[in-house]
């Protein structure tokens, strides 16, 4: 693991809470309506779940693992499941929050209202600043600048002109990172092979069910279902690693598809003497991260599996020719 890795509050939780890390599995968690359906849902009663205690050698104590998990409900009013997870302070949220790190120290950056004046009049304005920076990594430095968000949003549309007037190189890139992604003939028939032998071995553990209770061996139950409900937990893990790269191929088929025509929509505008109107729905739904670097520069990761540069440096041009 490196040491730049960025742990985010759901992804700890996620640990805190599983319960494999103290020996014990629960089976079957989220289901599907059927297994040609791309839905995920939290299994409710859908299909019967099988908890297996002592199954392998925990990593932690089941008593620990239990002070951890009241630990968080009593700290972070985690509630039961299905029902709204909090995991952090309540914080201002906008399309920005969790979304920029830091290209310095790694860190996300955080959302505050900074201070400024201009014709001896003084202003606020929001701005978005590194932790670290902020004073709330202790023992880490970083003396990166703040950003100003108006700044940052303009840089972003600028981005998107930009893909508006020179379409080729992200046409390529896109049809690049779809090939990278996409599956062979052989991944389609391995999906149709586990697909039948999970619906088989279903069947199976319904006649184990019937069986234990004509013949009145419910001792033996738990060490006859146990092969068979691991076998199903292998062979379902292995399909959704390839339906996940199935999904992950339409999913940037559609957003490209989406994003070639909005942005074509866009207005036309010369960023460094005016702005046009924030996209929110553009950013929400297009970006997966950015990085904030201190020349100004912010890299994003876009969910077309290809990455886009913003350049925070036109706003300056643009309110120095506002102002002269």
């Amino acid at each position: 693991m490196s040491s730049k890795t960025v742990w985010r509050p759901e992804g700890v939780s996620r640990i805190l809470r599983n319960e494999k890390n103290c020996g014990n599995v629960l089976l079957q968690k989220h289901t599907r309506p059927d297994f040609m359906s791309t839905k995920v849902m939290l299994n409710k009663g859908h299909q019967t779940q099988y908890f297996i205690e002592g199954h392998h050698t925990g990593i932690v104590s089941v008593e620990d693992w239990e002070a951890a998990k009241s630990k968080l409900q009593q700290r972070h009013g985690v509630k039961e499941r299905g029902e709204t997870i909090i995991l952090c302070k309540k914080e201002e949220k906008t399309v920005f929050f969790r979304m920029f790190y830091c290209g310095s120290c790694g860190n996300y950056l955080t959302r505050k209202m900074a201070t400024s004046i201009k014709k001896e009049q003084k202003y606020r304005f929001p701005a978005w600043i590194c932790r670290a920076n902020d004073g709330r990594m202790p023992g880490v430095e970083c003396h990166v600048k703040r950003y100003r968000e108006e700044a940052m949003e303009h840089a972003f549309m600028a981005m998107l002109l930009k893909m508006k007037q020179e379409p080729d190189e992200l046409i390529e890139e896109t049809k690049s990172a779809i090939e990278k992604v996409a599956m062979d003939g052989s991944e389609i028939d391995k999906m149709g092979f586990l697909q039948q032998e999970i619906e088989s071995l279903y069947r199976r553990i319904s006649q184990i069910g019937v069986d234990v209770k004509e013949n009145q061996i419910l001792d033996e139950f738990s060490e006859m279902i146990l092969p068979v409900a691991q076998k199903i937990e292998f062979l379902v893990s292995e399909w959704e690693k390839l339906d996940n790269k199935l999904q992950n191929e339409l999913l940037i088929k559609r957003n490209f598809k989406w994003l070639i025509e909005e942005v074509n929509a866009l207005e036309e505008f010369d960023p460094t003497i005016e702005s046009i109107e924030f996209r929110k729905d553009i950013f929400s739904r297009i970006v997966k991260r950015g990085v904030v670097f201190n020349d100004g520069s912010i890299t994003y990761e876009l969910n077309i599996g290809v990455m886009g540069v913003a350049n925070y440096a036109l706003r300056r041009q643009y309110n120095y020719c506002q102002c002269h």
